[in-house]
Formats: structure tokens, sequence, C-alpha cells
């Protein structure tokens, strides 16, 4: 099958371009399909659901501030606590934001989408690292211990999140490339004939 399409390029082009007439009305269903991967339309419930999420995310953001304020001279707020807390403030503000702007544009990428994965991987793994040293400054502890496999288990759960992420994003830039070769073999399929 190689050799026949190294020695044989115009024949295989020719079958290829003939397979399927050009047209205008083609080549906007191409464009249209592209837009349609990359960037998802929400419904009037995908708005709603998204300001709903911006009010979770933002209740979080508030939630971390207010436990600033109330545990702010406690023994239990060390380095670690104050780290993990300005981490995840971060995010839930990030998040609030993005799912403010999904809400009043009526839609949403799915690059930004996958990021958000990753944005939790991050911010889990950086929580277990901060409970096995939290853990190592207080072996004797068993909270210690147990907030080190709590903080695993989230980190597992943000890893399978986040490589389902990675696989659909690699589907997603597949398909989306498909139908960009599509669209640039119906453009030069239509100079061909002129």
């Amino acid at each position: 099958m190689q050799d026949e399409l190294t020695t044989k390029p115009a024949e295989f082009r020719e079958r290829l371009l003939d397979a399927q007439p050009v047209t205008a009305a083609l080549r906007a269903e191409y464009q249209r399909e592209v837009e349609a991967i990359v960037n998802h339309k929400l419904t009037p419930r995908g708005r709603v659901l998204n300001v709903i999420g911006m009010l979770v995310w933002a209740g979080f953001a508030v939630a971390c501030v207010w436990s600033a304020i109330v545990h702010r001279g406690t023994p239990r707020a060390d380095t670690f606590y104050w780290i993990n807390l300005s981490i995840y403030f971060v995010v839930f503000v990030l998040l609030a934001l993005g799912s403010a702007r999904n809400a009043w544009k009526g839609a949403h990428t799915w690059r930004a989408y996958f990021h958000v994965a990753g944005m939790f991987y991050t911010a889990a793994g950086i929580t277990v690292t901060l409970a096995l040293l939290r853990g190592l400054r207080a072996p004797h502890d068993p909270a210690s211990t147990f907030g080190a496999i709590y903080a695993l288990v989230f980190l597992i759960v943000c890893l399978g999140w986040a490589l389902q992420n990675r696989i659909d994003a690699a589907l997603l830039k597949t398909r989306e490339g498909m139908l960009r070769i599509e669209s640039r073999l119906a453009d030069l399929a239509e100079r061909l004939e002129k």
C-alpha cells in the first residue's frame, strides 16, 4: 500500500479530490464543523449552570477568606495551611471568573475546560506534598497520616480527570485537524478546477 501511495501520488490525489465534489456550501460546512468543535455554544440551561457554578466557586473562595480570618491565630495555621489556602483561593477565583465569562458569552472553548482539570491536579499535587511534609513534622499524630491519605485520594481523582481530559483534547485536536485538512483539500480542488 505504501508503495502505491509513493509511486502514484497524482492518481491518489485525483481519486481523493474526485471522491466528493467541492462546493461553497461544503466549504462553509467544514468551517461550521471546525467552529463547533472548537467553541461549544451553551443552551439557556448551560448558561444557568455556569451562573450556578460561578456562585459555587465564588462561595468556595469566600470560604477560603473566612477560613483565613477565623483560623489566623490558631496553631493549625502554619505555613502549609497558608500555602494550601492561597492556592485554592486562586483556583476558585479563576474558576468563578471562567464560569462568569462562559455565562456572559454563552459559549466556552473545550481547551479552556481541559485546563480546569490541570489546575486541580496541580493544586492536589501541592496539597499531597504539603500533607506529607506536615506528616513528617508529627509522625506520632494519626491525623497527619489520614490527611496524607485523603490528599492522595484527591490527587488520584484529579489525575484520572486530567488524564481523561488529555485524551479528549487529543481526540478533539485530531478531529479539528482532519476537518482542516478536508477544508484545505476542498480549497485545492477548487484551485485545480480554475
